[in-house]
């Protein structure tokens, strides 16, 4: 039992979250993975690990 929680935390979202990473998805709750999804003044939802924001897409940087 102990095994499977310790996996179950592992893949959790939440946990990931806890971490500094954010879940962005758009206005029809589609996850965004790429910024060749979002266009020009997108509304986006950004899920956090305290709560979420909403924002508006101003423009792309293509570099990292």
């Amino acid at each position: 039992l102990a095994n499977i929680i310790e996996i179950l935390e592992t893949v959790s979202p939440l946990k990931t979250l806890s971490r500094g990473y954010a879940i962005v998805q758009n206005q029809q709750k589609e996850t965004i993975r790429s910024i060749k999804q979002l266009k020009a003044d997108d509304i986006l939802l950004i899920q956090l690990s305290e709560g979420s924001i909403m924002c508006r897409y101003l423009e792309k940087n293509n570099k990292i």
